[in-house]
């Protein structure tokens, strides 16, 4: 440790030189993020601080560890630094007017780039002159970024291809770092990666004509795009086919297309076209849905669409959907959570589709028409119901009684207080009894209330406007019976309670 040192926060209110000299003969042409490093750099020579390195001024600077190295291997051949280690790297600062004395004098550049400078002023065609920070630019990228003169000179064609002859140096630099980066050292090289860059280029610009946009793009755009392609992986067809999803927006952008293509990355699997078209089928789904809801002027959220696509997954054909919907709608329900619990009974019942439903219906209407004999025979004035749908099933099928034993049995329970209930007594003694035919309903009837005190049984009449199975049903009545159907399923669910 030094006899005498600096306190530790002396640094941050002191003073580092920097010479005018510098200013003059070595700032104006170097590039910003150089100058940076030199200038850190000469800070750590007045104030060192501990484990100081490229990774750490790196961190420091905001900017990469290549850029702090590229930075010193300029500033070395600038004669400003020398490299006095490699393990770890550190560098000596030198005396920017003693290396000027000891520096080659800088003509000696331009006679050893000769015939390099005359084709390079060729390539400007006499439109553009040439400063002596650009040709030193230009050397920095044959010196230091160790690219090959004729690379170079195919840089800069490409640069004036397609950016025009006024093309910004600080541009043409970020392409000669990414080139040296890319291990681009042959013409076949160049000519891949010019290739690449004017597709690049090319379907940026279709990109922004299709946002309203003519106009050259800016270099945040082009880092955007190159995103988009080299690292997300979509092609120039996936982001024009995403583009026709802007017009969501009032004012389409490249930061609204690039959110687009950020859910599409993270969706995965099919290409952006098939994604797209998938989504659009997704948003029509849920529309028809709510439609048949009677939200016709809502549109469907994310969340709606999944809960519909859900349905989907799940086996229900969408007009089955719809023909819930509309039943739910009669009943004054019209959200999607009234429709999930219709749905579920569906479901129990195993009515994903439509002609399902439909069979449904013909089987109640065809219950309904018994159920009109069953009324009639007990003096009732009385529309179907789920539950005397559910009695009659249970009569046919658990106790297996024919419909003329189930009418007779109707009959005896004229006049009470609740007929079907009587009824049902009636039928589940007879079927105890091993009862199945009319005669010996009767016989049972008569011996249980007593010769002479039986109850004449209630003549069934054939009344046409009861034949409900030869109605033709309007929709709402339609929708009314399909209500009743999803009940009838919620009761079953429910354990078959009625």
């Amino acid at each position: 440790m030094s006899f005498c040192t600096f306190q530790d926060a002396y640094a941050l209110f002191d003073c580092t030189p920097l010479e005018n000299l510098f200013i003059q003969e070595y700032m104006l042409r170097a590039p910003g993020d150089f100058v940076k490093v030199y200038i850190y750099g000469l800070m750590q020579c007045y104030h060192p601080a501990e484990r100081m390195s490229l990774a750490t001024m790196a961190k420091d600077l905001g900017v990469d560890e290549d850029t702090v190295f590229r930075a010193f291997q300029y500033w070395e051949r600038q004669g400003a630094v020398r490299r006095v280690g490699d393990n770890p790297v550190r560098y000596a600062y030198k005396n920017l007017k003693q290396a000027q004395l000891t520096s080659a004098d800088p003509s000696q550049d331009v006679y050893r780039y000769r015939e390099f400078n005359e084709e390079l002023r060729s390539l400007f065609d006499k439109k553009r002159r040439l400063y002596e920070q650009d040709y030193q630019r230009v050397y920095d990228w044959i010196e230091t970024l160790q690219l090959p003169q004729e690379v170079v000179l195919m840089l800069i064609r490409h640069c004036i291809d397609v950016l025009g002859v006024r093309f910004s140096f600080e541009k043409a630099d970020a392409i000669a770092q990414e080139w040296a980066r890319s291990g681009v050292t042959t013409i076949e090289d160049v000519e891949e990666m010019t290739r690449s860059s004017k597709e690049m280029r090319q379907g940026l610009l279709r990109v922004l004509r299709r946002l309203g946009q003519r106009r050259n793009p800016t270099q945040d755009e082009e880092k955007l795009y190159e995103k988009w392609v080299k690292q997300w992986g979509f092609s120039a067809q996936d982001v024009q086919d995403a583009c026709a999803e802007t017009t969501k927006s009032a004012s389409p952008s490249m930061a609204y297309l690039d959110a687009i293509l950020a859910r599409q990355r993270s969706a995965g699997g099919a290409r952006v076209a098939e994604r797209l078209a998938q989504e659009r089928t997704r948003t029509a789904d849920a529309r028809r849905v709510l439609s048949a809801l009677r939200r016709v002027n809502t549109a469907p959220t994310e969340e709606d669409e999944r809960t519909v696509a859900g349905w989907l997954a799940r086996g229900f054909e969408l007009e089955a959907i719809e023909t819930a919907a509309r039943a739910a709608r009669r009943k004054g329900d019209s959200t999607l959570a009234d429709l999930e619990r219709r749905l579920e009974a569906c479901a129990r019942k195993g009515l994903f589709t439509r002609e399902a439903m439909d069979a449904q219906l013909r089987a109640a209407q065809q219950d309904d028409g018994l159920l009109a004999r069953v009324y009639e025979a007990a003096g009732m004035d009385a529309r179907p119901s789920a539950a005397d749908r559910a009695l009659l099933r249970r009569w046919q099928g658990e106790l297996a009684m024919p419909m003329d034993v189930v009418l007779l049995a109707a009959s005896y329970a004229a006049g009470k207080s609740a007929p079907m209930t009587f009824a049902d007594r009636i039928l589940q003694s007879w079927h105890a009894a091993g009862i199945g035919d009319v005669q010996a309903a009767r016989a049972e009837h008569d011996r249980h209330a007593g010769q002479g005190q039986a109850r004449t049984a209630r003549p069934v009449r054939e009344v046409a406007k009861h034949r409900y199975g030869q109605r033709s049903y309007t929709d709402e009545e339609m929708d009314a019976l399909f209500f009743d159907i999803m009940k009838d399923g919620e009761t079953d669910g429910e354990g078959g309670k009625a």
